[in-house]
C-alpha cells in the first residue's frame, strides 16, 4: 500500500516527501438467499469530530522538528557510554566522515555472548546522500578482533527500527524492536537474544503484533485490529524496555515516543490525538477503534443482556461492534465483532460476516443458573457440510469448553461421499435442544435466520430439506429419503448436461449475438461445483434454486437438437447457474465461471437471442 508511513518526520528537507505521501494515501484511502443456491456453492484512523481524510493530510504535512534523530542517536550513545562503562573515546563528527574506514567508532562493552568476559559495541554511520544515513550496530566478542554480527538500522522509513541493550537476571541481551507502519497497516515486532562468540543470534524471547488503522470501508484491510492482542503485545514489550538502554534508534515515530513519556516507553503514538490520559492503553485502543468505526459508518453498542460468563457472582459486559466489509464478500456490506470483557479480568471476541463461508450465530445459554455461550456454525460450502457447535464458559478470556460436537456430510453423493441420516438427525437433537434454552446474540447465517423466522423459534430443521418434506415424517425420515434419491442418482452418473457441454460446439448454438467462439470456451471449461439436479421443467428448477432471490442477468440460448440452455449469472457470487430443458427432462447444476457471470451481468440488457 506504499512505502512510506503516516509519520512524525523529523528531517530537515522531508517536506517534499511527506507532502508526497500525504498524497498517495488519501488517493489509497479515499436479500436472502434460497436453499437451492447455498446448497449448491453459492457462494483509519480518526480523532474527535475529524474525518479520516483531514487527520492524515495533518499529520502528513505536520511541520517538521528541527532537532535530528541522528543528534538523539549520538547523544544517547555517549551518555550511555560515559555513565554505564566510564570508557567514552573521542569520536569525530559523523557529518564530516566520508570513509566509513576513517571513522574512530565508540566503544560500548557488554557480555552478549555469556562467557564472562567484556564484549565490543561499535555504532558507526555511513552517509549515503544529503539527508540519508545508515547506521551499523557490530558485535565483536571478547576474544576476537573482528566483528562477528553487525545490526543495520537506516534514516529512510523502510529501514527504521530500534536496538537496546537488555540485561536481565544478571545477564545481557540484544532488543531489536521495530515498530512499522506503512500506508496505514503496522506490523509491530520484537525478538530478545544473545550472541555467540561467532556471531550466531540465539532468540530467547520474540513476538509480533499486526494490524491496520483504516477503517475506511473502501479500503481493503488485510489485518484486522484487535486492541487487546495489540495490547498484549505492547506490555511485552514496555517490560522488556524497562529494564534495557537504547543503543541506536532511527525509528522517529518511536524516538518522539520516549522524548514524550521521559523514558523507553512506548504508548502508542498514533492514538494521542484520541488518548484519555485517565484510561489504560487498552481502554484507549478500544476507545480509538470506536470512534474510527463510527467515522467509517460502523457503530458499537452494548448488549442488553445480563451475563455472568466467568461464574464470579458479578456481571460481564458484552460489546456488539459493526463495521464495513472492506472486501465486499458480504452479502450485506457488514461485518461484525462480538466481544466480552469480564469482571474478572481478560476478555473474549468472535468475529464473523453474512457470507460463505464467514457465518456463524452466537447464543447466551443458560444451564443450572449459570451463563454460558453457545457458538454454532453450520456451513455448507461447494456441496460439503460441516455443522458444528460448542458450549463453554471464560476463564480470563479462556473458552472452557463443557459441551461440543460436528458432523460432517457431502451431498454430491459421488463414491467417496458421506451421508448418515442417523448421524446428521443425532446431532441436530443435540443442538436443537440448546437452542431451545437460548437467547439469540448475534446470527448473520442467513438461512439459519430464515428457518427460525420459519419456525418462530430457535429451531433447525436444515433448510435445505424445505423440498423433501411431508406431513407425518420425521427429520430422520426426510434425511433417509432425500439420501435415498440421492444414492440412485449419484454425482458421477451420466447426465445430458454434461454430455452437451462436453461435446459443445458452435454449431449447437442456433444464434448468439455475441463472440460464439468464447462463449463455447467458457463452458467447455467451467468447473461444477454442484452436483446435477433433475426435475419436471425449466420453471420447477427456477423455483427449486430460489433463482428470482439471487438473478443478476440470463442468458436464454436455443440449441439445434430442439433443446433450451439457459444461464443465470448469481449476484452472490460468481456462479452461474446452468439448467439445460430438453424434451424428456430438464437437469441443472451450478458452475464457477466468473468470466460468464461478468459477462451475463454487464450485457443482461442487450438481447443474446436472435429468433
Amino acid at each position: 500500500m506504499g512505502n512510506w508511513p503516516v509519520t512524525r518526520a523529523r528531517w530537515n528537507g522531508w517536506a517534499t516527501v511527506s507532502a508526497a505521501y500525504g498524497e498517495t494515501l488519501l488517493a489509497l484511502v479515499t436479500a436472502k438467499g434460497r436453499p437451492g443456491d447455498l446448497l449448491s456453492f453459492a457462494t483509519t484512523m480518526t480523532g474527535g469530530k475529524r474525518s479520516l481524510k483531514e487527520r492524515i493530510q495533518r499529520i502528513a504535512c505536520r511541520p517538521k522538528r528541527l532537532v535530528s534523530a541522528m543528534i538523539v542517536v549520538v547523544a544517547v550513545l555517549v551518555l550511555s557510554s560515559v555513565v554505564a562503562f566510564g570508557q567514552a573515546t573521542e569520536t569525530p563528527d559523523p557529518e564530516t566522515v566520508t570513509d566509513p574506514a576513517e571513522k574512530t567508532p565508540q566503544g560500548i562493552q557488554a557480555d552478549l555472548d555469556h562467557d564472562g568476559q567484556p564484549d565490543t559495541l561499535e555504532i558507526l554511520e555511513f552517509r549515503e546522500g544529503e539527508h540519508t544515513s545508515r547506521w551499523e550496530l557490530r558485535f565483536t566478542a571478547s576474544d576476537m578482533s573482528v566483528p562477528a554480527w553487525t545490526g543495520e538500522a537506516l534514516t529512510p522509513h523502510v529501514g527504521w527500527t530500534a536496538f537496546f541493550l537488555c540485561r536481565m537476571d544478571g545477564e545481557d541481551y540484544l532488543l531489536q524492536y521495530t515498530p512499522w507502519m506503512g500506508g496505514g497497516s503496522c506490523d509491530y515486532s520484537y525478538k530478545l537474544f544473545y550472541l555467540t562468540a561467532s556471531g550466531e543470534e540465539v532468540v530467547v524471547q520474540e513476538n509480533s503484533v499486526e494490524f491496520d488503522l483504516i477503517f475506511d470501508p473502501d479500503y481493503v484491510a488485510r489485518h484486522q485490529y484487535n486492541p487487546r492482542a495489540i495490547n498484549t503485545f505492547m506490555e511485552e514489550i514496555n517490560a522488556l524496555l524497562e529494564s534495557s538502554e537504547q543503543l541506536l534508534n532511527t525509528d522517529e515515530n518511536l524516538l518522539g515516543t520516549f522524548e514524550k513519556e521521559g523514558r523507553l516507553y512506548d504508548s502508542v503514538w498514533w492514538m494521542d490525538d484520541v488518548r484519555d490520559e485517565n484510561r489504560t492503553l487498552l481502554e484507549n485502543l478500544i476507545l480509538y477503534q470506536d470512534k474510527a468505526l463510527e467515522e467509517s459508518g460502523g457503530q458499537a453498542a452494548d448488549l442488553p443482556v445480563t451475563v455472568d460468563l466467568d461464574h464470579d457472582g458479578r456481571p460481564d459486559k458484552m460489546v456488539l461492534r459493526t463495521s464495513q466489509d472492506p472486501l465486499g464478500f458480504s452479502y450485506d456490506g457488514t461485518m461484525w465483532t462480538l466481544e466480552c470483557d469480564l469482571s474478572g479480568g481478560g476478555a473474549w471476541e468472535t468475529e464473523g460476516q453474512p457470507s460463505l463461508p464467514g457465518c456463524n450465530a452466537v447464543f447466551l445459554y443458560q444451564m443450572d443458573g449459570e451463563d454460558y455461550l453457545l457458538l454454532y456454525v453450520p456451513e455448507f460450502w461447494h456441496g460439503m457440510g460441516t455443522y458444528e457447535y460448542r458450549l463453554f464458559y471464560l476463564d480470563g478470556g479462556r473458552e472452557v469448553v463443557v459441551q461440543e460436537n460436528a458432523v460432517t456430510f457431502d451431498v454430491k453423493f459421488h463414491e467417496d461421499s458421506v451421508f448418515d441420516p442417523e448421524e446428521i438427525a443425532a446431532f441436530m437433537e443435540e443442538i436443537n435442544a440448546l437452542l431451545a434454552g437460548s437467547t439469540q446474540l448475534v446470527n448473520t447465517n442467513l438461512y439459519l435466520q430464515g428457518t427460525f423466522d420459519s419456525h418462530g423459534r430457535l429451531y433447525d430443521d436444515l433448510y435445505w430439506l424445505d423440498d423433501w418434506r411431508e406431513d407425518g415424517l420425521s427429520l430422520l425420515e426426510v434425511l433417509q429419503n432425500y439420501g435415498t434419491y440421492c444414492g440412485d442418482h449419484p454425482d458421477d452418473a451420466w447426465s445430458p448436461l454434461a454430455d452437451l457441454l462436453q461435446d459443445l460446439t458452435e454449431a449447437d448454438i442456433l444464434a448468439f449475438n455475441g463472440d460464439q467462439s468464447a462463449l463455447v470456451d467458457l463452458l467447455k471449461g467451467a468447473e461444477r461445483g454442484s452436483r446435477f439436479y433433475t426435475w419436471e421443467s425449466y420453471s420447477a428448477a427456477c423455483d427449486g434454486h430460489g433463482v428470482d432471490d439471487y438473478n443478476a442477468g440470463q442468458w436464454e440460448l436455443s440449441m439445434a437438437d430442439g433443446s433450451t440452455l439457459y444461464l443465470i449469472a448469481s449476484s452472490q457470487s460468481d456462479n452461474v447457474l446452468i439448467i439445460l430443458e430438453a424434451s424428456r427432462e430438464t437437469v441443472s447444476a451450478f458452475y464457477s465461471v466468473p468470466e460468464l457471470n461478468e459477462w451475463i451481468r454487464s450485457e443482461v440488457e442487450s438481447p443474446m437471442v436472435e429468433d
